[in-house]
């Protein structure tokens, strides 16, 4: 942890140092001497003052990241309405209508600075014992063609994308209800978390052979 803060103290602290020296190295009414101590103390002061704004604001981990999302208010709202628990690492994790859905905080700080909320619903790759037939998670997909919800053979992975604050719990839960509402229709039915990733090898292993045909 104190590594880790470090770096960022440091990487501010040399930016500032660059940023500085451009500015006073062409200052020519200043003179050597004084020009160092500018350039090495005045970043030193700010990167002691805005290092730990930046730590916090943006964690060294994606652990640390989702550990602290997951105190704020959307996930505090599936914990309260649907008994959902969090774990260690910043998930938050339960069952609605019977289908395991887990909810986290996600980040990607390079190229860009994005952040969303992640929801992610499993469900049985099969229907009466043979796996779902890839035109019907097709047709579904049409369905969400131009929105932040992606289907795939076992899953749907819905994406929140937000600035400043986090989407509310009124907005996610309803989607959550929509994508279920579609299994349903579809008679896509739910399974334990535990046999979904069971079932992983075999599932990749058919529609992988599934293409190929």
């Amino acid at each position: 942890m104190e590594y880790s803060y470090f770096r960022y103290f440091l990487a501010t602290y040399l930016t500032l140092v660059v940023t500085f020296g451009v500015l006073f190295l062409l200052q020519e009414t200043i003179d050597l001497i004084d020009k160092t101590l500018l350039i090495l103390l005045i970043p030193f002061a700010i990167a002691l003052l805005i290092s730990p704004i930046f730590y916090w604001k943006y964690p060294p981990s994606d652990l640390q990241y989702r550990y602290r999302k997951h105190k704020k208010k959307v996930f505090k709202k599936f914990m309260e309405e649907h008994n959902f628990s969090h774990s260690e690492n910043g998930y938050v994790y339960g069952v609605i209508e019977n289908y395991p859905i887990m909810i986290y905080a996600a980040r990607n700080l390079f190229p860009a600075n994005n952040e969303w909320i992640e929801a992610k619903i499993v469900f049985n790759p099969k229907r009466e014992h043979e796996f779902i037939a890839t035109s019907i998670i097709n047709n579904i997909k049409r369905k969400y063609n131009d929105e932040s919800i992606t289907w795939y053979v076992n899953s749907v992975l819905i994406k929140q994308y937000y600035k400043v604050k986090l989407p509310k719990y009124e907005v996610v839960y309803p989607l959550l209800k929509r994508c279920i509402s579609e299994l349903k229709a579809n008679a896509i039915a739910p399974i334990s978390h535990n046999e979904w990733q069971q079932m992983l090898p075999e599932t990749i292993a058919h529609y992988q052979n599934h293409e190929k045909l």
